[in-house]
């Protein structure tokens, strides 16, 4: 009996409308494993996907994903307390000499510690994707920032509910008071979002108060699952995380904190190309992921203040963060400094003056690929036309020269690129300088403290006199000026279910409140006739800061391109 395949890949083909286009004779999902050889140290992921073309099968990039084993632990908070008791034969009763050792903050409260940012594809810098050996996608950097823009414009609420768990995302929060101004802080550590305990409704200092992340909160209901804790224990195997990989902390004798996170990240959130592909066969991949894993953070402590932070990161990118001090942190007055580190599969850490090494149970990042098989029928009539020309949004990064360091009330007039065809959108996200951050040398998105890039900008870094130019023609009539203005005219209506004009579904998670706090501007730039698609256009970029800060901009360029794939052989046709 042939398989259903719930899919919409085949609509292109030129089938009848009447024939079972959507019948399949099987499906299954195999795994491959990474080709690293169990070494992360540069910060890449390697899969040389090959063996997928052997099975002579189409592969199906919608449904693909790719799975990384981490280890995070946090270390330093805790001290060791020996008690010696002195042997006395001749008391009544007689007293046994021993000597125990105790570790203080060694309970449930550290399992809060520390936790991934929003979106497990944080852990994503950049990516090569070859395709029979042609360069199918380049590496462009931050490309994290692009999957956390998508997410953010396109998902519902609906799918944060079904999909959150799983990617480890969460909407952004809405109380803009949960991040705390810090700026200019005396302790230099910049901006703040990482509160999980509640406080109270009413604070009579600031009117009102939502300083608890409650986002941050809701995800660490997985990675701050206990399976020793007295509510599961009765029901609970003590080694389940282990024999289900599940998503959890563990704390060694000693106090450390060890986080065991499986990070699940789908293709085609990665990257257009995977969800506009659709069914190709004996097509031969290579891919080279680039992370912002193997990265760490020292917090120096004198009297449980932070005095000092040390940041360590492959690509200006901190893909977690820990908790306040004594809110999830529990530290003593002796605790001189604490580590937390994040690597892929294993993690060697020293607690104590004691060297150890923790591994995931997952001991290789593995790619999951469905593969489905037509009736001969079908696979005659979709292969009929056998070269696909498929369609897919890439992206240029831009965050350097004249869009960087731009102080108080300083006037950006710049040109991004001469000549770009098919242009389709512009994206412009301000980030807080290193030094408007604090005094520790890190910003934002490098930050133990704080969403970024989750929240695809720092809070309340507004744009004025905004505006762009495609060969030297503005884009808006008049310049915006106005927050309501870009919200209700561009915001409102990108990516999200009929244009945001559909009042019985809706898409998006960027309510005005939301873009208020965080205020990245973004510019459609489809709405032109496509008879001149393929001329190149220059594209310009004038706004003046509007904020009180020194602030980075990161400027990203969605453009289509045009590719044509062989169906049966997944050649690449020039």
């Amino acid at each position: 009996m042939s398989a259903q395949y719930d899919s919409s890949i085949l609509a292109e083909s030129q089938s009848d409308p009447d024939h079972p286009q959507f019948e399949f004779t099987s499906r299954k999902v195999v795994s491959v494993p990474d080709i690293n050889n169990g070494q992360y140290s540069a910060n890449t992921i390697d899969f040389d996907l090959n063996s997928l073309a052997a099975n002579n099968q189409f592969i199906d990039w919608r449904a693909a994903y790719v799975s990384i084993p981490l280890i995070m632990t946090v270390s330093g908070h805790t001290t060791a307390v020996t008690t010696v008791i002195v042997a006395n034969p001749s008391a009544n009763p007689p007293v046994v000499g021993s000597t125990t050792t105790t570790y203080t903050n060694n309970n449930q409260k550290q399992l809060f510690a520390a936790s991934l940012k929003s979106c497990t594809a944080n852990l994503i810098h950049s990516m090569s994707v070859q395709l029979n050996n042609n360069t199918l996608i380049p590496i462009t950097p931050f490309s994290n920032l692009m999957v956390n823009y998508k997410m953010l414009h396109e998902y519902s609420l609906d799918d944060v509910h079904n999909k959150g768990s799983v990617i480890g995302m969460s909407k952004l929060s809405p109380e803009s008071q949960s991040y705390q101004s810090t700026l200019p802080s005396a302790r230099g550590i910049g901006s703040i979002n990482n509160k999980v305990k509640e406080d109270a409704l009413f604070d009579p200092d600031t009117g009102y108060s939502f300083l608890q992340n409650k986002e941050r909160l809701e995800r660490m209901k997985r990675s701050s699952f206990y399976d020793k804790s007295t509510e599961n224990a009765s029901m609970m195997k003590s080694t389940l995380l282990n024999d289900t990989m599940k998503d959890g902390v563990q704390v060694s004798s000693d106090g450390l904190v060890v986080y065991q996170i499986l990070a699940t990240i789908k293709m085609d959130q990665l990257h257009d190309y995977f969800e506009k592909v659709g069914l190709i066969k004996n097509s031969n991949y290579r891919m080279i992921f680039h992370t912002n894993a193997n990265s760490s953070c020292t917090l120096s402590l004198t009297n449980k203040l932070i005095s000092d932070v040390s940041i360590s990161s492959p690509n200006k990118t901190l893909p977690f963060q820990v908790s306040p001090i004594d809110e999830g942190l529990p530290v003593i007055n002796t605790t001189s400094s604490i580590v937390v580190k994040l690597d892929v599969v294993k993690s060697s850490v020293t607690s104590l003056g004691v060297a150890k090494e923790y591994k995931h149970p997952q001991t290789q990042c593995r790619m999951y690929v469905p593969l489905v098989s037509m009736n001969a029928e079908l696979e005659s009539i979709y292969l009929k036309d056998n070269v696909k020309t498929v369609l897919f949004n890439d992206f240029h990064v831009y965050n350097s020269g004249n869009l960087s360091n731009i102080g108080k009330n300083a006037t950006v007039n710049t040109l991004l690129s001469n000549g770009l065809t098919r242009i389709r959108r512009l994206i412009v996200m301000p980030f807080l300088n290193a030094k408007s951050n604090g005094n520790k040398g890190f910003g934002p998105m490098e930050s133990c403290f704080c969403d970024e890039p989750s929240t695809l900008a720092s809070p309340y870094l507004h744009i004025d006199d905004f505006n762009v130019t495609l060969s030297n023609v503005n884009v808006y009539p008049q310049n915006i000026k106005y927050n309501f203005e870009h919200f209700l005219n561009e915001i409102h209506s990108d990516g999200s279910l009929g244009a945001g004009l559909n009042g019985q579904m809706s898409s998006g998670l960027i309510n005005q409140q939301t873009f208020d706090t965080y205020p990245h501007l973004v510019v459609n730039l489809e709405r032109k006739s496509k008879s001149g698609d393929d001329v190149p256009q220059s594209i310009g970029l004038t706004f003046k800061n509007a904020s009180s800060f020194t602030v980075d901009y990161t400027v990203i360029i969605e453009y289509q391109r045009e590719v044509h794939i062989d169906k049966s052989t997944g050649m690449i046709i020039i």
